[in-house]
């Protein structure tokens, strides 16, 4: 009879019950999921942060001055070796003779003043975004104070100012008919690129303020869902705040890392992921422009 009644009983109470209380059961229920998503989430390292801070990192090789060209070529450019060269742009034209006054200058003289340079409407890049062309003296008026930079082919009349480094010269001479295209970017800093790769080897020269390079090795790391569009090579991701569920083979990759600033060059190969950060640098109080070719 006891058994029968607390039978009855549960029954009654579980109708008496009102229905808001198993709404919120449910969303409690529902609530303690979802924060334990959103801790397991938090538990990961580099979720929601900058490209670059999840898995391992490891520096790149740093070497002083740029190598002896069968070095150079056997070392580093035929195994898809990056390395940092410290102290390799000494006596390049580029260094002093590239300041605003002379650009402008050059890019108003009569056979210059009509060229048009590419730029990138905000420093963010985003390749779905506007761009414009100006003419670069009228780009060097306004871009220590607007969101642009420029990226741009090196304009033909700066081409006699640039001094390709030996190993180049050397494998120019070898290889004539190979295509060589020079880019410049010029920003006041502050530039964040997209996660990308290229189809060409590089060398990047900067001469003026510091950047800041995060690699991964297509050879090491799993980084076929990283890539968003194939066309174009590059990945939809924000490099501020990286969703490590959607892009999970970040979790565990292994970054290569480099900082670079006046004068030094960097070589990285095709098809390794990369993302750049670029910003100025101060001297005697005074902040240096951000001025990198790629050759």
């Amino acid at each position: 009879m006891y058994n029968g009644f607390r039978l009855v009983l549960l029954f009654l109470l579980t109708f008496t019950l009102p229905c808001d209380h198993f709404v919120k059961t449910i969303e409690i229920s529902n609530n303690d999921d979802q924060n334990k998503s959103n801790n397991n989430n938090n538990n990961i390292k580099g979720h929601l942060k900058p490209f670059g801070e999840s898995g391992t990192k490891t520096n790149v090789k740093q070497v002083d001055g740029f190598p002896e060209p069968t070095d150079f070529f056997s070392n580093y450019f035929l195994r898809s070796k990056p390395v940092l060269m410290k102290r390799a742009v000494i006596s390049d034209p580029v260094i002093n003779k590239w300041t605003d006054d002379y650009l402008s200058q050059v890019s108003l003289r009569e056979q210059n003043r009509e060229y048009l340079v590419k730029i990138e409407m905000g420093k963010k890049e985003n390749r779905t975004g506007a761009k414009s062309h100006l003419k670069l003296h009228n780009f060097l008026k306004i871009y220590d104070k607007t969101d642009v930079y420029l990226v741009h082919y090196l304009p033909p009349f700066l081409n006699s100012d640039l001094t390709l480094p030996r190993p180049l010269q050397y494998l120019k001479c070898l290889l004539p008919s190979e295509p060589h295209i020079t880019y410049v970017w010029m920003s006041d800093g502050g530039t964040k690129s997209v996660v990308h790769y290229d189809d060409a080897d590089n060398i990047n020269c900067l001469y003026r303020g510091r950047k800041h390079l995060v690699l991964l090795n297509p050879l090491t790391n799993e980084v076929g869902s990283i890539i968003d569009d194939l066309n174009r090579g590059y990945s939809y991701m924000d490099v501020d705040s990286v969703d490590l569920n959607h892009y999970f083979t970040l979790q565990g990759a292994n970054f290569t890392n480099f900082w670079a600033w006046n004068r030094r060059l960097f070589v990285h190969s095709r098809m390794w992921i990369h993302q750049g950060l670029n910003s100025t640098l101060s001297i005697n109080s005074k902040s240096v422009k951000n001025v990198c070719l790629c050759i």
